[in-house]
This record gives structure tokens, sequence and C-alpha cells, in this order.
């Protein structure tokens, strides 16, 4: 069910950037591409409706909690890719209200001293922080916390998992 669901926000950011149209998921001809609203974030909170979901069901609010945002090494720059997850869990945000809050938690891999590891994760959850209050998530219903190294998702030595350890993920507040 969620590689259906996954394939289906595919399809649909696809979509939404003019390389496929919904039309060329159907053995129909394809339309004409589509122009891009400036308010990425209010054309895909009245586009995507993951399926198979039922508005109002937790499935697809188990999108924010599975949703990571990875960095570079030593920095806090959101990347093009980064965005469009940034983008999707917005539209999500905006068609479940009820969902409270959402906590963003900033994370660096084990390099450094602790201190600038820490202003380096919350430099992190605050760029992320930023970008969804662009995209019209209110910001009372954020909530930055920052870790630097103390949380690390994995204790291997691979470039891999420090790449895996450089990350923002969330988790919601009732």
């Amino acid at each position: 069910m969620r590689s259906l669901t996954l394939a289906f926000v595919c399809a649909l950011l696809l979509s939404l950037y003019g390389c496929l149209s919904p039309m060329s998921l159907t053995a129909e001809a394809p339309e004409a591409p589509r122009i891009v609203t400036e308010n990425l974030a209010e054309d895909l909170a009245k586009k995507v409706e993951p399926e198979p979901c039922i508005k109002g069901t937790p499935c697809d609010l188990e999108l924010i909690q599975s949703t990571r945002i990875l960095f570079k090494r030593n920095s806090a720059k959101l990347s093009p890719a980064q965005k469009r997850k940034l983008d999707l869990l917005a539209a999500v945000l905006h068609q479940h209200p009820e969902a409270g809050g959402l906590i963003i938690h900033g994370h660096t891999d084990q390099f450094g001293p602790q201190s600038y590891n820490m202003r380096l994760s919350e430099k992190r959850a605050k760029a992320v922080e930023k970008y969804l209050m662009k995209a019209g998530v209110k910001a009372a219903k954020l909530k930055v916390q920052s870790y630097g190294k103390s949380k690390l998702l994995d204790q291997g030595l691979s470039k891999s998992a420090h790449a895996s350890n450089r990350r923002v993920d969330f988790s919601l507040s009732s």
C-alpha cells in the first residue's frame, strides 16, 4: 500500500513539473505541458490526494513521520529535491488541519564538536521551518528541536552512514 502511495505521489510531482502528465499514466494521448503556478504549495494542496488513502485517515499522515530531509556535510541549505519533499509535506498538512503541530528535529553526523553540531542542527531545522512557513504552514503549528550528533541513525563509518545522519525528520504533536 505504501509503495502504491509513493508511486502515485511521484507521478503527481512529475506531472506538476511538466515531465509527465496524468494522462500518460493511461493509454490515452498526453495533454500539453502544464504551467505550474508560483505558489507550488497551494497547487499541491489542491492536487495531492495520496491514494489509496481516504482523506481524514492516518495513512497519509504516516508520510509526515517517514519523511527525511537530507543535507550535505556542514550545510543547512535545502536542495531542490528536498524542497519538493517539503512541498508535499506542506500539502499533506494543509489537507489535515486536525493533525496538530509538527515537530522538526534537526540532526548532524558525528564529526566536529558538539557545540558546532548543535548550532548546525538548529540551522537545518530552522531552514525547514522557514520553507514550510513560506509554503503556507502556520508558524504556530511548527516547533524546532535540535539534537546535534546525539541521535545518530547509523553508527557506521561509511559515507552513506554519515549522510543518513545529516538530516531533519518530523513527528506530530497533539
